[in-house]
């Protein structure tokens, strides 16, 4: 799980470095192909009541 705070424009930056991370630790990802193995983003604050810099998501990629 990656936490960005700021610009939804981070959202990739951060799915790249998980996938390096997972990579370098040699873990493998869930890859069955149901919804359980997918990524998915959390969005903790709502960008129409919070400035883009106060923007809150969790990015999420399941692991084997």
């Amino acid at each position: 799980m990656a936490q960005i705070k700021g610009s939804f424009e981070q959202i990739s930056e951060a799915h790249d470095r998980i996938n390096a991370r997972i990579a370098a630790e040699g873990l493998a990802t869930k890859n069955d192909g149901t919804v359980g193995s997918k990524h998915f983003n959390l969005y903790l604050t709502n960008p129409g009541e919070v400035s883009e810099d106060e923007q809150v998501t969790e990015v999420y990629l399941p692991l084997a």
